[in-house]
């Protein structure tokens, strides 16, 4: 075969190879990255820095997680390109922040619709009615007696009741607290359970971490408030532990979740009671959506702020907080402050009596 003879024959064969090479990139660098689901590696890692115009005045150890939920629109600010890194989260928009958060990781498809009945008498008129239902439905979040109170603000030990519940229900699974990593959370804290299995879950850490293999040695300051630039940070957290969990969950997939006995009372899934909830694995019928959790625990007190009168009207709308930042801590989801800042168990940020939410 001459030289000339089998140059033409493949050159067509190169021409084919080029073009479909040009095809095919196209495709696969254009798909934006706006899930977490599936993916190997931290997916947080590489996302755009927040145009937030106050994202360098939060903490520098929130900032990563600020640009994070910016790029999931998990958070998008107080709508006027300010994220309010100081101020507080409220119940209602508390709601927000994880049911965003679950959709982020992949698992919207598993969510029921937040239409109404409502679960809560006390929302119909709440920008976060929606989510708030949604999260009452897969068994994250209970109320009082027919009320949620979403004005209310979260304080640190209810954030890890519905951390833990979330991924709970992500996976189906109950998560039981090995041992007692903080010296001021007690088992007369109703979330005593939540805060040590959300630790070892690697949901929360401390305001000082827990030295290895020594009980009590971590500080979590319980009483306190969330500051949306903390929010950002357990909720980074979140993410990365929903990210992977199974798109669908179904009886013959997977075995029913079941609830295992605790030394401490197992309080409702609601943000102010703490406790898992006990778990009953109901499925649906096969070729239906997959089951949620729908567990019925026991009642169990807990103090919580005083409601406010109207709700916020979105995720960024909490009062501002002290102007004055803590003190960064060894967690990035945390910030010290003074003890005597630490608001007390019995009282409002505002220093009035806390009306008691039975959950």
């Amino acid at each position: 075969m001459s030289t000339d003879t089998r140059d033409r024959r493949i050159l067509p064969a190169l021409v084919a190879v080029v073009v479909a090479a040009f095809l095919v990139i196209p495709m696969v660098t254009s798909t934006p990255l706006v899930r977490a689901q599936a993916q190997e590696e931290d997916p947080c890692e590489g996302v755009p820095r927040s145009t937030f115009e106050d994202r360098n005045e939060a903490d520098e150890v929130h900032r990563a997680s600020i640009d994070c939920v910016d790029f999931y629109d998990i958070s998008s600010g107080d709508g006027s390109n300010h994220f309010r890194p100081f101020r507080e989260v409220s119940r209602g928009q508390m709601a927000t922040f994880i049911v965003n958060t679950l959709q982020a990781a992949g698992l919207g498809d598993r969510l029921p619709n937040g239409d109404p009945p409502d679960e809560f008498d006390d929302i119909s008129d709440n920008t976060h009615r929606s989510n708030i239902n949604i999260l009452a439905r897969i068994g994250v979040v209970r109320g009082n007696n027919g009320s949620y109170n979403p004005g209310v603000l979260v304080r640190r030990d209810q954030m890890a009741s519905f951390l833990l519940q979330a991924k709970e229900w992500a996976y189906q699974e109950d998560y039981q607290m090995q041992e007692s990593h903080f010296g001021d959370v007690t088992p007369a804290n109703a979330h005593y359970d939540n805060i040590n299995a959300a630790f070892e879950q690697g949901l929360v850490r401390g305001t000082r971490a827990p030295e290895e293999g020594v009980p009590n040695s971590g500080v979590y300051q319980p009483g306190r408030d969330v500051r949306r630039q903390n929010m950002a940070s357990f909720l980074v957290n979140e993410l990365r532990e929903v990210d992977g969990a199974p798109e669908q969950w179904c009886a013959e997939s997977s075995p029913s979740p079941t609830s295992s006995p605790s030394a401490s009372p197992s309080p409702t899934a609601s943000p102010t009671s703490g406790g898992s909830p006990s778990p009953t694995g109901d499925a649906s019928p096969t070729g239906e959506p997959c089951a949620t959790r729908s567990g019925s625990p026991s009642p169990s007190p807990s103090a919580s702020a005083s409601p406010s009168a109207s709700a916020s009207p979105s995720p960024s709308g909490s009062p501002p907080a002290s102007p004055t930042p803590c003190p960064i801590g060894e967690d990035p989801t945390d910030i010290i402050c003074p003890p005597e800042e630490t608001p007390s168990p019995s009282e409002s940020p505002s220093g009035g009596i806390q009306v008691p939410i039975l959950n």
